[in-house]
């Protein structure tokens, strides 16, 4: 049963979404809230990594440098914990909702096939690739051409960019090929949303903060660090813009994007 506080999040949620003529129905609610659970379960687990780095700093206060093995064990080891939490996060939401979608419920045929380009769009699709793409040409120029003193740490790049994009990949094909549930065009178009904003989420441009943290370990001065920071000035550039111009549009179904 759908609360009084979860209808107003839920009218909240289609206004913002340009959707405020479509009166929130019991499975939107829920739905919404699976997510809202979903990021909670997000924050939980950084914040229990926060609090467990802040406890290691307790014990042993001393900071090993980035380009040190040290350092980079370090840091693969703070990757590893951001992308076991984003798949904690996804797993949850992702477990949540099919719970909420019964056998019994009544589900319509989707006039249109999802794609890649459809639910993302031409500006996140770019700057996916910029972001993932990019990260993965800079940290393999590094881990090949860097002196060994960046050399590791361009390496630890490379491989948690490949590891994020890899997440990333698997979440958005779990997206597209998650079986639209509705009855009639109204709650059609809604799932289009959902399934636009779970598929950006899915594409978190998380190498940007992996660029930075890379960056404040490099050698400096050295071609690493410049490569490094103007991949991360452009990759932030292109997902600020994509994120700018999908408030500007109006939410469309992937019906009348083809």
């Amino acid at each position: 049963m759908a609360t009084d506080r979860g209808v107003a999040r839920a009218r909240k949620w289609l206004r913002g979404n340009r959707l405020g003529d479509v009166e929130p129905s019991e499975l939107l609610v829920a739905r919404l809230e699976a997510r809202r659970r979903g990021n909670r379960v997000h924050v939980a687990a950084a914040l229990g990594l926060i609090m467990a780095m802040a406890v290691w700093r307790g014990i042993d206060p001393s900071v090993p440098e980035e380009n040190t093995v040290s350092g980079i064990g370090l840091s693969a080891f703070l990757y590893a914990m951001v992308i076991v939490a984003l798949c904690l996060g996804w797993w949850y939401q992702v477990r949540a909702e099919r719970r909420l979608l019964p056998p019994t419920r009544v589900r319509t045929a989707h006039p249109a096939a999802a794609s890649v380009l459809d639910v993302l769009g031409p500006a996140h699709l770019v700057a996916g690739t910029v972001v993932f793409g990019g990260g993965l040409l800079v940290g393999a120029a590094g881990a090949l051409l860097a002196p060994p003193p960046d050399r590791a740490l361009a390496l630890t790049f490379l491989v948690a960019v490949a590891v994020l994009a890899a997440v990333g990949c698997v979440a958005l094909v779990t997206v597209l090929r998650r079986p639209t549930v509705a009855e009639d065009a109204e709650s059609i178009l809604v799932d289009d949303v959902l399934r636009a904003q779970d598929a950006r989420s899915a594409m978190v441009p998380l190498p940007i903060l992996v660029a930075l943290a890379t960056a404040s370990g490099a050698t400096p001065r050295s071609w690493v660090l410049w490569a490094v920071l103007a991949y991360t000035a452009v990759a932030a550039a292109c997902w600020l813009f994509a994120e700018l111009l999908a408030g500007l549009r109006a939410p469309r179904g992937l019906a009348a994007a083809k």
